[in-house]
């Protein structure tokens, strides 16, 4: 995921950042951006998407647990995996 910058400024403390683009970058294909509201919590130390930026994203979750998913539009039998954790 890549996130563009916030229009408002880094909350630490928790709590609204802003708005931002955010979209997903895979080899075989250019994604477009989505406008998202970007937050922070304390008690949150990785990317956490909500069901409205996945729908927005065209993403379906096949197992969310295993990382694999596909888009909307992708073949049935596609799969696709997600990139290793990364904190923050």
């Amino acid at each position: 995921m890549t996130r563009g910058g916030p229009r408002e400024g880094r909350n630490r403390s928790g709590g609204p950042l802003g708005v931002g683009s955010v979209r997903v970058l895979v080899p075989d294909r250019q994604t477009p951006a989505v406008e998202a509201s970007l937050l922070t919590s304390p008690d949150e130390c990785e990317i956490v998407m909500n069901d409205v930026l996945v729908e927005a994203l065209g993403l379906d979750l096949l197992k969310p647990g295993h990382g694999i998913w596909r888009y909307r539009d992708d073949p049935h039998e596609r799969e696709r995996s997600s990139e290793p954790r990364t904190t923050y």
